[in-house]
């Protein structure tokens, strides 16, 4: 139970990420477009522009792009932090199953018989340490 849901909220993170970079691609897709409407009515409207206006109209492309580059470097960055989420998520799972594979293994080799049990005020001691009950 605690492994599935362990799994489970490590799939639920990760497709998370997923999507916050599926956004992210959309709003630079977007950013683009816009970019690219932008130099269109700039090369139409340049000519009626003085000096000043043109540079300042070239100065604000040139900001939106640098924007959108940095958009860029930003969702690279996020995809390599996720893809060594991803590793760390896979040892994990498999280091997890060594685990559960481990302690299945050992319970096999432990007869009923053969365990210890604990005195009640140990039970009890264990309860209050992990603040468990048991009925």
């Amino acid at each position: 139970a605690f492994k599935d849901s362990v799994q489970r909220r490590l799939l639920e993170i990760t497709i998370d990420d997923l999507l916050i970079i599926d956004n992210l691609n959309r709003e630079v897709q977007g950013e683009e477009t816009h970019l690219n409407a932008l130099r269109a009515k700039y090369k139409i409207l340049a000519p009626d522009l003085n000096n000043e206006e043109r540079q300042h109209t070239e100065t604000l492309i040139k900001k939106i792009q640098i924007e959108i580059e940095q958009l860029l470097e930003q969702i690279e960055k996020r995809k390599e932090h996720l893809n060594g989420l991803l590793h760390k998520r896979q040892s994990l799972d498999q280091a997890s199953q060594d685990i559960i594979n481990w302690y299945e293994d050992k319970q096999r080799l432990i007869s009923p018989d053969q365990m210890i049990p604990l005195k009640t005020n140990e039970i009890e001691r264990i309860q209050k340490k992990f603040n468990v009950k048991f009925i």
